[in-house]
């Protein structure tokens, strides 16, 4: 081979080097130029993506944005944001509840402007809190606040922190609760007002009872002592120890027409007066059983209609009230007494679960002494309850159930240091025309037999001993069921039954209604150391006829068996 061969094949071997590497290059460039595109492709595909929900996302928040602005203002309730202390967005309910709208808001309407002034101290502290303390503190809960026309509206709120605007800032929701506290009030007053009546009422029964046995004993001391006296000479020293018992019986007695007349009794002989003659007849005498430094002012129009009441113990009732005003006044001062007419409504009845609906009259006295705190005024009505060191009466509980008993009710208005209100409620009567009184009748000559009809021995003595001493002939039962006996036995021969209504073995209206089946004519009448009112009052209506209240004196036994069997 020549050298030109071997030159030219060395050539040619380097130029397929060249190629390869050419080729190896060209397959390089193009593989990364594959492979570059293949990435760019990838990013635009990553890019397009990333557009597409980025679409989504802001169609996704126009959407909530919506349907939250949507909430906002379609809401009931006042939804309010507030930024430093100023209102920075409110709902229409907001505007409807308060009045205010989004010119008020452009205008820099300040949170206080809602707050009461003795509120503002507190809800300041409360926002700072809201916002600058350790924990995120809310609004209170229930606060009374006040609308553009002054009004106060009760809501209930919630509130929590939330960037407005890129600053922190108070989202709150409001409730109007104005109906359901002014409810929720009226239902705790008249729970408090039932447990009153059921602890006023509970205290009653148990003063009914001791009054009850209490002129059961009476009737046996001062019926004994009578009978005493018509046995012994007029001029026996032993009469003045029987007129220290006596004055000792009738002073138990007085006490226990109180304790009656709290567990309302003591109607005992009510019957048509004027209100305000009768006062003006009856204030001589209290005006002298008070401080005569204290001046009395009186109000009592003539015209006004009559009610049914007791005289004697609407005299009760005002001399307590009065004497209680007249030692609450330190020094000089002034009572006044005043009536007038007044028509009850269903509204007031809400309030007072005792008042009835209809006219009535309204007796007021007031005084301007040194008035009571509420934990006193929440007493007055216990029996023997009283602000002096030692309480002797029993004041405005016997006030209480008289009151009730004639069918009214007592209200108090007192604040410390202000002086008392006492306002007394009467029903008048209806039909004004008085029904005629009977004339009297010829008196009996104390002839005839009478049933007694009482459960304690003792007392069934008394009664025997007190009849036979007027010429009466008696017949005894301790029981309902032995009266009744008799009743069929002796019948024609009986003139006169005297019922005692607290039996063992039966009540006393179920006596009388049997004692009256057996005859339809037999005259009753009913006796108790209880009031005319309740069962007696019962018995009564239906055709008894008469009452007498224990303890009752010798005449008095005397005139009403005379006045019945005479009828």
């Amino acid at each position: 081979m020549t050298e030109e061969n071997i030159a030219l094949k060395e050539k040619c071997s380097d130029l397929e080097r060249q190629l390869e590497e050419i080729k190896k290059e060209t397959q390089y460039y193009k593989k990364l130029s594959e492979e570059t595109g293949i990435k760019r492709l990838r990013e635009i595909h990553e890019l397009s993506k990333l557009i597409e929900e980025y679409k989504k996302s802001k169609d996704i928040l126009q959407e909530s944005e919506e349907k939250y602005k949507n909430l906002i203002e379609l809401s009931p309730d006042p939804i309010v944001i507030i930024q430093n202390d100023h209102f920075q967005l409110i709902n229409p309910a907001y505007t409807k509840l308060f009045g205010y709208t989004q010119q008020d808001i452009t205008n820099g309407l300040s949170v206080y402007t809602h707050i009461r002034e003795e509120d503002k101290a507190e809800v300041k502290i409360l926002l700072e809190d809201m916002f600058y303390g350790e924990k995120a503190a809310p609004l209170k809960p229930v606060i009374n606040l006040i609308a553009k026309d002054e009004t106060i509206i009760t809501c209930e709120t919630s509130s929590s922190v939330i960037n407005f605007n890129g600053k922190p800032a108070a989202l709150v929701f409001a409730r109007d609760i104005t109906d359901r506290e002014k409810s929720r009030k009226e239902k705790a007053i008249l729970e408090t007002k039932l447990k009153e009546a059921r602890k006023i009422e509970a205290i009653a029964t148990l003063a009914g009872g001791i009054a009850h046995e209490f002129n059961n004993a009476l009737f046996t001391v001062s019926g004994s002592v009578e009978l005493l006296q018509m046995v012994l000479p007029v001029k026996d020293n032993y009469n003045k120890y029987i007129e220290i018992i006596t004055n000792s019986v009738r002073r138990m007695a007085s006490l226990t027409d109180k304790l009656l007349a709290y567990a309302q009794g003591g109607k005992y002989q009510a019957k048509p007066i004027s209100l305000c003659s009768y006062i003006e007849d009856t204030l001589p005498f209290i005006r002298s059983t008070i401080d005569r430094s204290i001046k009395v002012e009186r109000n009592l129009p003539k015209e006004l209609p009559e009610i049914m009441a007791d005289i004697t113990q609407m005299q009760l009732v005002i001399s307590a009230i009065m004497t209680n005003s007249s030692e609450a006044i330190e020094g000089k001062g002034c009572i006044r007494i005043s009536v007038n007419q007044v028509s009850i409504d269903n509204k007031y009845i809400r309030d007072f679960p005792h008042a009835k609906p209809g006219d009535h009259l309204c007796l007021t006295i007031e005084d301007d002494g040194k008035g009571m705190d509420e934990e006193i005024l929440s007493r007055i009505f216990d029996p023997f309850f009283s602000t002096k060191f030692q309480g002797r009466g029993l004041g405005m509980a016997a006030v209480y159930g008289i009151i009730r008993n004639h069918n009214g009710w007592v209200t108090v208005d007192s604040k410390s240091g202000k002086g008392t209100s006492v306002h007394i409620y009467l029903p008048v009567i209806e039909n004004q025309t008085r029904k005629s009184e009977k004339p009297d009748a010829k008196v009996y000559s104390g002839k005839g037999t009478i049933l007694i009809v009482e459960d304690e021995e003792i007392v069934l003595n008394v009664y025997k001993q007190m009849l036979k001493k007027f010429g009466y002939k008696t017949i005894e039962s301790k029981t309902g069921g032995e009266a009744i006996n008799i009743m069929e036995q002796y019948k024609e021969s009986i003139s006169l039954v005297l019922l005692d209504i607290g039996l063992q073995d039966m009540t006393g209206g179920n006596v009388f209604s049997m004692i009256r089946k057996i005859n339809p004519n037999q005259k009753v009448v009913v006796c108790s150391g209880y009031s005319i009112d309740g069962p007696v009052q019962k018995i009564l209506d239906e055709g008894a006829n008469g009452f007498l209240q224990k303890p009752f004196s010798l005449a008095v036994l005397n005139e009403k068996v005379k006045a019945v069997l005479a009828d």
